[in-house]
């Protein structure tokens, strides 16, 4: 595993990357972080060579902290995901967090509405 910086426009984004992987992979990498297709990327090293999905990335020999240059325009303008922030599982809330997030109540007031609830289901 190698670490390189993808300069794109003002932004510099870091990459870990296997060199013994496909183009493809570092591709698709990139696409998860900017949301540009791959089939729109065009990734240029020093010296203009450019990487193309047949491209043998041990031919290149990257080093670690290498840099590449990425152009290209982003499909959509949606929102990008934040890979760095912690995973929370439902799990490991507590159950004023859960209500929190479910925007429920909880406790034997939640319980009653929910029988009320199923009695007028029930009735239909």
């Amino acid at each position: 595993m190698c670490s390189i910086s993808v300069k794109w426009g003002k932004k510099i984004l870091k990459l870990e990357m296997d060199p013994n992987e496909d183009a493809s992979v570092l591709k698709a990498q990139i696409y998860g972080l900017t949301f540009i297709p791959p089939d729109k990327q065009k990734i240029y090293l020093k010296g203009g060579k450019t990487i193309t999905d047949s491209t043998d990335m041990k031919a290149l020999d990257l080093k670690d902290g290498a840099t590449i240059m990425l152009v290209g325009t982003p499909e959509d303008k949606q929102e990008k995901i934040d890979l760095t922030k912690k995973t929370v599982f439902a799990e490991d809330l507590t159950n004023e967090q859960k209500a929190r997030l479910y925007n429920q109540r909880t406790g034997v007031s939640s319980l009653l509405k929910s029988r009320k609830q199923f009695r007028w289901v029930w009735c239909i």
